[in-house]
């Protein structure tokens, strides 16, 4: 069974440092059995206007039962940010056991903008 996630990421959060925070607002939109503990910076990038860090997804199976193929799709609604590889996969995760993800996910903005107001859109 291949389940997957959908999460709206506020560029503002994590261009901001804040974490905690944006784990804490990602597992609104998670389900139950998956609990995001954090957003783990792997690496930042300025690249003239474009900035681009990269996470890994550390996360925690919060259900009884094992989930299997576990494919977490990473969205976002704003022409002020991008995610690229947004896909991430984590395979089968135990009862109680915290995973880092092998997959990493990039976000950029373009620095230009960032005091612009994002548009966001729920899903």
């Amino acid at each position: 069974m291949v389940k997957r996630l959908c999460i709206l990421i506020s560029f503002l959060i994590f261009f901001l440092g804040v974490r905690l925070t944006s784990a804490e607002i990602a597992q609104v939109y998670a389900p139950k059995e998956i609990q995001i503990l954090d957003f783990i910076l792997v690496s930042s990038n300025q690249n003239e206007e474009i900035l681009t860090k990269t996470f890994k997804l550390k996360v925690e199976n919060k259900n009884q039962e094992p989930l299997y193929n576990l494919k977490m799709t990473l969205i976002h609604s704003s022409d002020q940010a991008i995610i690229e590889e947004g896909e991430v996969y984590l395979g089968t995760i135990n009862p109680g056991q915290i995973i880092i993800s092998d997959d990493e996910f990039s976000y950029s903005i373009d620095t230009n903008k960032i005091k612009m107001k994002p548009q966001i859109d729920l899903h």
